[in-house]
């Protein structure tokens, strides 16, 4: 009789091991989403028009970037474009805006970026992949 108990709790502290193991690398997905959503965080932020749709190299500026000569700025040349321009603003305080991707974080339209509008792009360009 103990040694049929002795292997029951043997068994049973194996099947408990087992199943923790079998667990423990799953994400429960609709778990985690429900509890952001009642913890207050936001929804992502929506991706950056150039990170959606890949643009065409328009400007000369851009062209510098366009590695593969292909006419299209991969989301890989376009983020070392827009570090460029933050390592630019950061030395010199501001960017002439000169391309349609920089277009978009313009906020005021006076055609430079400051360093008050940066914050997007260093946002975008850490967050796409």
């Amino acid at each position: 009789m103990r040694r049929m108990l002795k292997l029951f709790i043997c068994l049973s502290f194996m099947a408990l091991v087992f199943i923790n193991v079998a667990y423990a690398g799953l994400i429960n997905y609709e778990r985690l989403n429900r509890n952001r959503n009642r913890s207050g965080v936001q929804a992502q932020r929506p991706l950056p028009s150039w990170a959606r749709e890949l643009p065409k190299v328009r400007y000369r500026s851009e062209k510098r970037y366009d590695v593969n000569r292909d006419g299209i700025l991969q989301t890989a040349e376009t983020k070392v474009y827009l570090q460029d321009v933050i390592n630019e603003i950061d030395r010199k305080g501001g960017y002439r805006v000169d391309s349609g991707i920089l277009q978009a974080y313009d906020k005021n339209n006076d055609g430079v970026i400051s360093k008050a509008e940066v914050d997007d792009i260093r946002r975008d360009s850490s967050v796409v992949r």
